[in-house]
């Protein structure tokens, strides 16, 4: 199946899932206390509802990466699976949107 092989610094790590979704995840955070680069190759397989992270790990200045999108016959092992409960999931950000709503609603003064 055609998947993603993630080379850093000559580390190699390869992922598919037959159903579901595989990402790599590259983002830079920014704040007054913290300056990082992190990066996520990750995982959803949606027939068992797992949510798989194949790396994780920072990245550092002059780190090399290469993303090559090929014909994996068999994934890297994981480094963690997690079992995800769809209806809890839904259910969390139905309340985290009534929560942002509730406050928008708050500071406009209409509530």
């Amino acid at each position: 199946m055609i998947g993603f092989e993630l080379s850093i610094n000559g580390i190699k790590k390869q992922a598919v899932l037959e159903n579901g979704v595989t990402s790599i995840i590259i983002n830079r955070i920014i704040t007054k206390e913290k300056d990082e680069i992190n990066l996520d190759f990750v995982g959803f397989d949606s027939e068992t509802n797992e949510s798989i992270k194949f790396h994780k790990r920072s990245l550092k200045l002059n780190d090399k990466i290469t993303i090559t999108v090929k014909d994996i016959s068999s994934n890297s092992k994981p480094e963690k699976i997690k079992k995800i409960d769809p209806n809890q999931t839904i259910l969390e950000g139905k309340l985290k949107a009534y929560k942002n709503l509730k406050e928008e609603l708050t500071n406009e003064g209409l509530i």
